[in-house]
């Protein structure tokens, strides 16, 4: 192989590694198990929706994985959210703990379906600490 066609495939290699990438489309809902099914104190991967279900003393709630500093994909670790990318701290309830974020982590909404089952909604942003209430 020659020097050029090296170049080129490095630089080929480079443009999709640093070029815009289209975002994979998510579900705007989905519908989860009813309230019973999740304990007290679960807190719940929804890969699909790119979130976390927390179920504390006072209800449900969703947390964004979405790091609001780059938007990398934050891990929970022990008790806080963590992002790998620059290390951002958040706690359970998605407030910064500290940074480089200087955001919390968006919620959205929780509610239920007309057969008692949980619902996220990514479309609906909400206040930090609301709550679906049972």
């Amino acid at each position: 192989m020659g020097l050029a066609t090296a170049g080129l495939l490095l630089l080929n290699g480079l443009r999709r590694f640093l070029g815009y990438q289209e975002p994979r489309s998510r579900p705007v809902r989905v519908v989860l198990e009813k309230p019973e099914y999740y304990a007290p104190g679960s807190i719940i991967s929804v890969p699909e929706m790119g979130c976390w279900l927390v179920r504390d003393a006072s209800g449900f709630y969703a947390i964004s994985r979405v790091c609001p500093h780059l938007g990398c994909q934050v891990r929970m670790e022990g008790t806080t959210f963590t992002c790998p990318c620059h290390g951002s701290k958040f706690s359970m309830d998605g407030g910064v703990v500290n940074g480089p974020a200087n955001q919390p982590l968006q919620q959205v909404q929780v509610g239920q379906s007309s057969d008692g089952r949980l619902v996220v909604d990514a479309s609906v942003t909400v206040a930090a600490g609301t709550r679906l209430r049972l």
